[in-house]
């Protein structure tokens, strides 16, 4: 538990920096979400196992959308530690994808511990939070939110945090359709 927890921080610490240096490279491609998305909850799975929680992928079978593979797999690493982190015991998260006519959304959803509106203001207002305890005591480094919303405003996108204290929280990402005009090859 403590390399798992070492990890994350580290891991945290370099997205954090990355994300906050002026020449950071985005490489823009299409990106499929539910790929994207069902990988990163089978690279979950032991630390969702530990604390027997059930992980349910539905929606859109593969929307495209234009954005940098990279930090799409920072965004969807925080977002589904952070789902297990506040979830009970024997819990199950939701990622779903949906197709729209803008773009694409991600949308994950627990049943853990939920926040105030005042707790999501503070999240998405404040450059550095304080690690609250998951539910088993899990510790974080405060950084993974504001990692979130740095790279989904550095992917043209847009983060929405739905929330109650004891019943869970929704996390909407919103993000823009791939047009095969969007490819531009390197080199």
């Amino acid at each position: 538990r403590t390399t798992e927890d070492t990890y994350t921080m580290v891991t945290n610490l370099l997205d954090w920096v990355s994300v906050n240096m002026e020449n950071i490279s985005m490489d823009f491609q299409p990106v499929l979400l539910q790929e994207e998305l069902a990988s990163s909850a089978k690279n979950h799975y032991h630390l969702a196992q530990d604390k027997n929680i059930t992980f349910n992928i539905l929606g859109d079978k593969n929307p495209v959308i234009h954005a940098d593979r990279n930090s799409i797999q920072i965004i969807l690493h925080n977002l589904l530690s952070n789902a297990i982190k506040f979830s009970h015991k024997g819990g199950v998260i939701e990622g779903i994808v949906e197709e729209n006519n803008k773009g694409a959304s991600i949308i994950i959803k627990d049943h853990g511990v939920g926040m105030s509106k005042d707790h999501i203001m503070q999240l998405m207002s404040s450059e550095l939070n304080v690690s609250t305890p998951g539910t088993m005591n899990e510790k974080g480094t405060g950084l993974g939110v504001n990692i979130i919303k740095e790279f989904v405003e550095k992917n043209h996108g847009e983060m929405k945090i739905e929330s109650a204290k004891n019943e869970g929280t929704t996390i909407t990402l919103n993000f823009q359709k791939h047009e095969p005009s969007d490819y531009k090859p390197n080199g």
